[in-house]
């Protein structure tokens, strides 16, 4: 009985689309006259599912009318559903859509475009069975008008994990890079499904007006976020397009140098291929330069951050308060039972009390749980760049018994989005025989700015189920004038031992942020042969802790000279990343700054928009990776050949 009464609260609390968007057109079979659709979940067949997901239409209206109406996504054989958005398209003209996602767990998919006359266009969309990406190679993304696929020269043969035309390094040293290539139409609108890849190359025939405005926002903010980006020489309209979506840049013209800092980011400008000559060592000179960038330290950061634990009071009330009336009401109509010896009067006064006292009291747990707010809970990283900084924001909430509530974020242009998918904890109630973990709302769907009047605020209506939990991501970039300067020198010991020497380090033009609590962390992975090859991850545990500069300069310094670094092995696991392989490759450093910061974020939760309550003050976390050009080459050669 009491599955049965929770069971129905449930049902009265989830939003009405859930169960009202199950309704599908009836189809007329064929396609409207002159409509052409171009539609591809994903990019070249792979798919991050760790990450959102693009979603691509091209849509060519051949016909005379004009043509609108919504593209939805249905799931035939569940319940699901999701509309992306109200596409129109004029006669004889061609238009681009796409959207942010991730179908996790949808076993099949239909694509509907859907007007006021019925389906104008339908088609099974390919959501199962494409290929995850690996943790073990650098994905570079190929952007030409054509097409036209990118493969690296002298790779034929599928082996070891390696697909045909992967770039697969000659000493061993450096990542594998997976070529993936899209026409431009299938450039994501959001830079969630870039933080997926490695680098991007712009074809030197693509032209700037192969990508709309929120395709260029979407490129330059995941370079500013730490993102490779290569452009022909041939092709300075490209660059200049590119340099106009970049929020940060630095100070330097373009043509002083083969590359650009952008943020966390990088340009790297390539120069033009002689006549008579082919694009195969162009391409791979990019591959090697992708191949020694290691990857960012930030994702799994996030990931640690939203893996804390943290108190729930307002859900863990509201859920005390509804359990306690249907306990309450189940007590007294066991009892109303024993009333059945009583007289008629008796029995029909007792009944009616009880159905009273269960009505008000459905009624005032009803009104506490509309009342409620939920839990919040947040955490800030602050990245300084070139040209300004770049903040995120993890942002965990918990339904007090509602089904969507609004969030708002400020700062200078922010941004925020669902980030995971949130457990149906009434899988076998609504999917009939699937798992109990089966997502009850999609996991990423690009939410458009709801605050347009406010260019400093980003509003979004989080759907959550009651008493659940859902995960948002929030970033902001921030222009400065000041630019991290690092200055990392090594001093090898005789033995030529990269595990060992000594190390300085200076940091500057961290003034506008002060942080505390500063320390220098290492990361390789270091490959050793001996009678057995062998592959360790190694860490820095000693928690190196700058200091800041005592003599007047603006500086954090520090020095070790008295002992090198303390390098403690990391579990690796081969049975289960035998085939991704770690995130490191061999020869490849991760060096990086982290702390914490004592002053308030610009990065802020508006909290008269936002119906959650947050618990406590956001931590506010600083980390800066330092780029490959701040490391200390001798060491990296020493790292590279002591094997």
């Amino acid at each position: 009985m009491l599955r049965i009464l929770r069971l129905s609260l449930l049902l009265l609390l989830l939003p009405s689309q859930v169960s009202a968007a199950q309704v599908l057109p009836q189809s007329t079979g064929t396609d409207y006259p002159g409509l052409d659709i171009q539609a591809e979940y994903g990019w070249d067949g792979f798919v991050d599912y760790q990450t959102p997901t693009a979603i691509s239409f091209l849509i060519s209206n051949n016909s005379s009318e004009v043509l609108e109406g919504n593209l939805v996504l249905r799931e035939p054989n569940g319940f699901r559903s999701l509309v992306l958005g109200s596409v129109t398209v004029a006669p004889g003209s061609t238009r681009q859509f796409g959207s942010v996602l991730q179908l996790q767990g949808w076993d099949q998919c239909e694509a509907t475009w859907e007007g006021p006359q019925g389906i104008l266009w339908q088609r099974p969309l390919t959501v199962f069975g494409l290929r995850q990406y690996s943790s073990g190679k650098a994905a570079l993304l190929s952007v030409e008008d054509g097409g036209r696929s990118l493969k690296f020269p002298g790779v034929a043969t599928a082996s070891g994990g390696t697909l045909p035309g992967d770039y697969v390094p000659a000493n061993g040293i450096g990542s594998q890079v997976m070529p993936i290539s899209i026409a431009p139409w299938q450039m994501p609108v959001h830079p969630g499904p870039l933080t997926a890849l490695r680098a991007v190359l712009l074809a030197k025939n693509l032209r700037p007006e192969s990508l709309n405005d929120a395709q260029w926002d979407a490129l330059g903010r995941w370079v500013c976020m730490g993102g490779l980006v290569f452009i022909s020489r041939q092709n300075d309209k490209l660059v200049s397009r590119l340099l106009e979506a970049c929020p940060l840049r630095s100070h330097g013209p373009p043509d002083e140098s083969a590359s650009l800092a952008l943020g966390s980011g990088s340009l790297y400008r390539l120069p033009p291929t002689t006549e008579g000559a082919t694009d195969e060592l162009q391409q791979l000179r990019i591959a090697e330069i992708v191949s020694l960038e290691p990857p960012r330290i930030l994702p799994g950061l996030c990931r640690d951050l939203e893996q804390t634990d943290w108190s729930t009071p307002s859900s863990e009330q509201t859920l005390v308060r509804v359990m306690a009336v249907l306990l309450i009401y189940a007590v007294t109509s066991t009892l109303t039972l024993l009333m059945f010896r009583s007289n008629r009067r008796r029995i029909l006064i007792w009944t009616l009390s009880v159905v009273l006292l269960g009505c008000l009291g459905a009624a005032i747990a009803g009104i506490s749980v509309r009342m409620s707010r939920g839990d919040m809970n947040w955490s800030i990283i602050t990245e300084p760049a070139a040209g300004g900084t770049v903040q995120h924001g993890i942002i965990r909430l918990n339904s007090a018994g509602g089904s969507s509530f609004r969030v708002a974020v400020q700062g200078h242009t922010p941004d925020v989005q669902i980030n995971h998918r949130e457990p149906d904890r009434r899988g076998s109630w609504y999917n009939y025989g699937q798992s109990e973990y089966t997502e009850s709302w999609p996991a990423f769907s690009l939410s458009p700015d709801l605050s347009l009047k406010t260019p400093e605020t980003y509003e979004i209506l989080v759907p959550i189920s009651p008493w659940g939990e859902r995960h948002l991501r929030a970033i902001d970039v921030q222009p400065q004038n000041t630019t991290p300067v690092i200055q990392l020198s090594y001093q090898p010991d005789a033995d030529g031992n990269p595990l060992n020497g000594r190390w300085n380090a200076r940091v500057e033009g961290l003034s506008g942020l002060r942080p505390e609590n500063l320390s220098l962390k290492f990361r390789i992975l270091h490959t050793t042969t001996q009678e057995q090859q062998t592959i360790q991850q190694l860490q820095e545990t000693s928690r190196a802790l700058l200091t800041h500069d005592r003599s007047g300069g603006d500086a954090w310094v520090a020095e070790f000279v008295s002992a090198p670094l303390s390098w403690q092995p990391q579990p690796y696991d081969f049975w289960r990343d035998s085939e991704s392989g770690p995130d490191l490759a061999p020869g490849m450093a991760q060096i990086w700054l982290e702390g914490t910061l004592p002053a308030e974020s610009l990065l802020q939760i508006d909290e008269t928009r936002t119906e959650f309550h947050a618990l406590d003050e956001p931590r506010h976390q600083f980390l800066y990776q330092l780029p490959q050009s701040a490391i200390p080459a001798e060491w990296l050669q020493l790292l590279r050949t002591a094997r």
